[in-house]
């Protein structure tokens, strides 16, 4: 199977969750990243996601923007998530789970509590 090459540098808005030097320098030179089975599938599918909903995220409000643009995302990506659990004294908007029977186990045991 050829190896994909890392994406090219397309500008981006860094809001302080990574340092610019782990986006443009360590993270292209993963090469394992690049290699993942079905990678160009799940690129594609969120390239058609976002051509869908550039025009209209600017004007959703934040459950519009969730609704139709956040978790398409996690779905397309594959993650397992819960929106607003209990988590002792705190509400975070989502936890996330290695998988789907990891998040049933916690809200069974959630329940159970």
């Amino acid at each position: 199977m050829p190896t994909q090459q890392p994406p090219p540098f397309t500008p981006f808005r860094n809001e302080g969750l990574f340092t610019d030097h782990y986006l443009l320098d360590v993270l292209p030179s993963q090469e394992e990243l690049w290699r993942l089975d079905g990678l160009a599938d799940v690129r594609a599918e969120l390239a058609t996601l976002w051509q869908d909903q550039a025009s209209r995220v600017e004007d959703y409000n934040e459950a519009q923007l969730e609704e139709h643009f956040i978790k398409p995302v996690l779905s397309v990506l594959g993650h397992a998530w819960e929106v607003q659990p209990r988590a002792g004294s705190h509400q975070p908007d989502y936890v996330f789970f290695a998988d789907e029977g990891a998040r049933d186990l916690a809200g069974a045991e959630q329940a159970g509590s």
